[in-house]
């Protein structure tokens, strides 16, 4: 039997208001504009966020003044694939170390932490999860 090759949309939400303390030190270490990216699905938005202390799915009235907004149509069965990815991770610790390190590639990678670009990528199989900031994974789609 044949797959389904339906297409369907998703969203990035990259965060690049002022935000808080840890907004900005992420930005900081990163060299970017943005400090957290989210992705929209149904309604939901599923990312790793220090605010939320990790891996969650949740409800945020998303403010555009706040956001740059990217759009991406994946496969029905891919947005499946992402949703129970989501729901296995759920509850894992947001990843501080992780966050920085993507400029400081030697620290080790956590398996039960993530931040919020390296669970996205993974979510969408990118190469390298750990390496993506919020801001390389906007350059990338932004191109597509």
């Amino acid at each position: 039997m044949l797959k389904s090759q339906h297409k369907t949309e998703v969203q990035l939400w990259f965060y690049k208001a002022e935000g808080n303390f840890y907004d900005k030190l992420i930005r900081l270490v990163n060299r970017t504009k943005y400090s957290h990216v989210e992705m929209f699905i149904d309604g939901y938005c599923y990312s790793s966020s220090p605010r939320d202390r990790g891996v969650r799915r949740k409800y945020i009235s998303l403010n555009n003044q706040h956001w740059d907004v990217l759009s991406l149509e994946v496969t029905a069965e891919h947005k499946q694939d992402m949703l129970k990815f989501f729901e296995e991770q759920q509850g894992k610790a947001y990843d501080w170390l992780g966050a920085i390190k993507t400029t400081l590639w030697f620290f080790p990678n956590h398996k039960d932490k993530w931040f919020c670009s390296e669970i996205l990528a993974q979510a969408l199989n990118l190469p390298y999860p750990r390496k993506w900031t919020p801001a390389d994974m906007y350059d990338f789609f932004k191109t597509k």
